[in-house]
């Protein structure tokens, strides 16, 4: 998924918000979290963030560049899980904490089986 207008003055506020709601989005499947991690840039690179949740069927990935508005999220599953859950889920939550952001690009591909 593709965002534009995505804009929070408070980057730590923003990062973690958009990291729990991928965690929480697992919630609503089987899958598990083995492994997850959330990076503020705001030294030496253009201030946003990078988040990343490896799950036992794959993984959800995030980064955002905050200052220019721009918000990339990728839910990948190798398993039985499909994304769209996952990806619907987190689509609403970001839409609902921040109503002016706009999803220009939701593509679906299919992969393995599901």
């Amino acid at each position: 998924m593709d965002f534009i207008n995505f804009y929070d003055d408070n980057l730590e506020e923003c990062c973690k918000y958009i990291h729990a709601t991928m965690d929480d989005s697992i919630k609503q499947t089987s899958m598990r979290n083995m492994f997850s991690k959330m990076i503020m840039l705001d030294q030496d690179t253009e201030e946003g963030f990078t988040s990343v949740i490896l799950l036992d069927e794959s993984h959800i990935t995030c980064h955002s560049y905050t200052k220019r508005g721009l918000l990339a999220l990728d839910v990948f599953t190798c398993g039985k899980t499909n994304p769209e859950i996952v990806a619907n889920y987190i689509k609403e939550k970001i839409q609902e904490k921040y109503p002016n952001i706009q999803c220009l690009n939701m593509q679906t591909h299919k992969r393995f089986i599901y």
